[in-house]
């Protein structure tokens, strides 16, 4: 009875961990995809003033194989000014669907081809097959300097799917 105990129980914490160690990993990290560099949480302070948000949607579908595929054309955003930084901020929300697999996905930004770090996105869930599933996600990145950027948001699957809705709000503060 004991070791029916200590493997059940063994087996339970198994399962939570990996699980665990699924949620957190990203597929950034995964890929050796560039990211911006790795800071320590910030806590948004409300003096931040938004100068700009720019949408991008799309109600379509579009088949996506395994790996990172962008989901619209790189949008031009602007810290304005002639010096200092700004804070930018991705709401992300999308819908997928299986295509007869399964896998891993996620929603991840990059500015100036360098994926967003605070946080880098986490696989979100597994791609049901048979339902639409929406998932969301916000990232952020300090220390971005004034002038032109482009920003671009992507869809990680481990395999075929459909990306169905999406919805991208980007937000551009300045302290």
């Amino acid at each position: 009875m004991k070791l029916l105990t200590a493997v059940l129980t063994f087996g339970l914490v198994a399962s939570v961990a990996s699980v665990a160690a699924a949620q957190s990993a990203s597929p950034v990290t995964e890929q050796g995809m560039p990211a911006a560099a790795i800071e320590p949480a910030t806590t948004v302070q409300s003096n931040k003033v938004l100068k700009k948000t720019y949408r991008v949607e799309d109600s379509g579908t579009q088949a996506v194989g395994g790996g990172f595929v962008a989901v619209h054309a790189p949008v031009t955003i602007n810290c304005p000014g002639t010096a200092g930084v700004c804070f930018v901020e991705a709401h992300q929300n999308m819908q997928v669907i299986g295509d007869g697999g399964s896998g891993r996905w996620a929603i991840c930004t990059a500015i100036d081809g360098n994926f967003m770090s605070q946080p880098l996105c986490p696989f979100l869930d597994i791609v049901p097959n048979g339902f639409f599933h929406a998932r969301n996600f916000v990232q952020t990145q300090t220390g971005i300097s004034f002038g032109n950027h482009t920003i671009q948001t992507f869809i990680y699957t481990d395999g075929p799917a459909t990306r169905s809705i999406f919805e991208l709000t980007y937000r551009v503060y300045k302290p």
